[in-house]
């Protein structure tokens, strides 16, 4: 048995998403607005609530995966 490969994680690289939050006020009310960049790749994308946050870091880490496997596949 090679213990020093079982010892090594798998190699994956690290999802970095930053994400800003602010608040657009109007006459009637307050929203809160926000964006998520993926520090791997520059995209950034725009949300209006937690649900849509949700749907956009799932998006993004979709995108990731697929570029992941591919680049694997070319190994």
């Amino acid at each position: 048995r090679n213990w020093v490969n079982l010892m090594q994680p798998e190699r994956q690289s690290p999802f970095t998403f930053i994400v800003r939050l602010w608040r657009e006020k109007s006459d009637s009310e307050s929203i809160w607005r926000g964006s998520v960049d993926n520090a791997r790749n520059g995209e950034r994308l725009y949300f209006q609530n937690i649900e849509r946050l949700k749907e956009v870091v799932a998006q993004m880490m979709e995108k990731a995966f697929d570029v992941d496997q591919k680049s694997d596949e070319r190994e």
